[in-house]
């Protein structure tokens, strides 16, 4: 149940985004990446490839049943039951006295963010590699940055004494 509620939720969104995105540059991709791609696994890509489980099989079989379901429910009964389930299932009911806010993409998220510590005049500091486009999108909204280097997080003994060097 809770599966089919993320999926008709997803599938909704996903109906007022259908678009090619093809990379034909990698310009904006950190080194890494490029390496990363040529590997079999490649936690720098951020994306998930996976082989999909036998549960996993049977709701892509679902799929159409699920398509159409999404159509006959108004997005806000599909962002009110996907947030109830969510925190429900997650035991965290107290979050759904909080307003929520949903977006179809975490790039989206960022420059809401953004868009607030512009406002409030904030800094941010990025782990380094950073992935995909947040400092771009940082930079956009005028966001002073600093970077760190990943390196400091390798042991967590460190950690600590390698933030406040």
């Amino acid at each position: 149940m809770y599966l089919q509620v993320f999926l008709i939720y997803f599938i909704c969104i996903r109906k007022f985004l259908f678009f090619l995105f093809i990379i034909m540059d990698y310009n904006d991709l950190t080194q890494h990446e490029l390496q990363g791609l040529k590997h079999r696994y490649n936690i720098s890509d951020g994306h998930c490839h996976q082989s999909q489980s036998l549960e996993q099989k049977k709701i892509v079989d679902m799929l159409p049943q699920l398509w159409y379901e999404s159509e006959r429910l108004k997005q806000h009964q599909l962002d009110d039951l996907f947030v109830d389930t969510f925190f429900t299932h997650q035991n965290q009911r107290a979050a759904l006295e909080t307003p929520s806010m949903l977006v179809y993409a975490s790039s989206i998220a960022i420059v809401i963010t953004a868009n607030y510590m512009m406002k409030q005049k904030y800094s941010a500091t990025l782990i380094s590699p950073c992935f995909d486009n947040l400092p771009d999108i940082f930079k956009w909204f005028n966001i002073p940055l600093q970077s760190i280097e990943e390196e400091k997080f390798h042991d967590p003994l460190l950690v600590y004494d390698n933030l406040v060097a």
